[in-house]
């Protein structure tokens, strides 16, 4: 399978490095919430997943150990339809509970950020701009993997 941008299911697209991130605001389960615009403390790792997407659910496994290990915030945002209680028993039963995910019920990244295909997961800087993002899943624990996460140290 190729992203639509012809590159290889997994591997990294740069067409739109430098793009600041959209002003999108993303709530958790628990009441927090996420702004995706403007700068952090940290880069940031945005998963977009959703729980009937087979290769979201076999690569979350790989973004939770990065969470857990990265100097920088992994952040998955569900792209789920419908109740919010579905993906946090979906989070609950797959041993997830320390790692907060987000919900987009309208898919609201889907249009902002022109995203056809699950996973998609983008890595902003800490100023809040697009370093590249994988169309597909991936796994985030290999050496390719560690070299990409670094790019945003760099910035």
């Amino acid at each position: 399978m190729e992203a639509q941008t012809g590159a290889p299911a997994g591997a990294p697209d740069f067409s739109h490095k430098g793009e600041a991130a959209p002003a999108l605001t993303f709530p958790a389960a628990d009441g927090a919430k996420l702004a995706l615009a403007g700068p952090s403390a940290k880069p940031r790792l945005v998963n977009f997943w959703a729980t009937w997407c087979a290769p979201c659910v076999s690569e979350l496994p790989s973004l939770h150990a990065l969470a857990t290990r990265a100097d920088l915030a992994v952040l998955p945002v569900s792209e789920d339809l419908g109740e919010a209680s579905a993906v946090s028993a979906f989070w609950h039963a797959h041993r997830l509970d320390g790692w907060r995910t987000y919900l987009d019920p309208d898919n609201t990244a889907s249009g902002a950020l022109h995203m056809t295909t699950l996973p998609t997961t983008v890595l902003y800087d800490a100023k809040g701009r697009e370093v590249w993002r994988v169309i597909g899943h991936r796994d985030w624990g290999d050496a390719g993997s560690a070299k990409l996460l670094a790019m945003a140290a760099a910035r």
